[in-house]
């Protein structure tokens, strides 16, 4: 199951956090550029136009190490039909954190505390959340037209961490630095959830298209 993709040609004309693209017939925006819209107008504004600079956080560099952790494990599930050790796990992430510190401009977390975080939430995933997943992809990326009836055509990309057999929920992880808010309106007006549902339900040519639900997961410093 691969990725489904647009023609190539195109101009990027916004900045390298690709909030949007212009190809000839269509604007591809990104799912987490219409997350941000929701949070902060001006914020989303900025960064479309290309007046704010994202700069890398030992925050961000957390989360994606843990991502890369999981996906590195359930890989394996999809391939071979076993999970990678929790070992193994947990040295794909802190690789991961290990390739990536040259990038960090915001220190939040002294090095020894971040290894421990990467390791703690993988360990606690690895043991407590991974028996019960039953994967068919990781990093799923997707790019749908979203209003085809408009000139130019509106599109929708994102890329999706797990998609599993159905009925099980489409699932999302997290690695908030705190306990998130468990209010019930942010988990039903999420822009993630509502983009990433309509989008399997979407994709009956790549052997989807089934409406799933959707759960977040969050892994709070183990």
């Amino acid at each position: 199951m691969g990725p489904r993709r647009g023609p190539t040609k195109g101009i990027c004309i916004w900045r390298e956090t690709m909030s949007a693209t212009v190809k000839d017939d269509r604007i591809v925006l990104r799912q987490s550029w219409l997350n941000q819209l929701g949070m902060c107008p001006e914020r989303a504004r900025q960064d479309m136009l290309g007046l704010s600079k994202s700069t890398e956080s030992t925050n961000t560099m957390i989360g994606s190490a843990v991502h890369s952790g999981i996906e590195y494990c359930l890989q394996s599930v999809i391939d071979n039909g076993t999970p990678e050790t929790l070992p193994d796990t947990i040295e794909a992430g802190r690789k991961y954190w290990q390739d990536g510190q040259a990038e960090i401009v915001r220190w939040n977390h002294k090095e020894d505390k971040a290894n421990l975080i990467i390791e703690n939430n993988l360990t606690v995933w690895w043991n407590e959340v991974r028996p019960e997943l039953r994967p068919l992809a990781v990093e799923y990326s997707f790019e749908l037209p979203l209003v085809p009836d408009h000139s130019p055509q509106i599109w929708l990309k994102g890329t999706i961490d797990l998609i599993q057999e159905s009925p099980l929920p489409i699932i999302d992880w997290k690695n908030p630095g705190r306990k998130p808010n468990d209010a019930w309106e942010k988990k039903r007006w999420s822009v993630q959830a509502a983009a990433y549902t309509w989008a399997v339900a979407s994709l009956a040519d790549e052997g989807l298209g089934e409406a799933l639900l959707f759960e977040f997961v969050q892994m709070v410093n183990g």
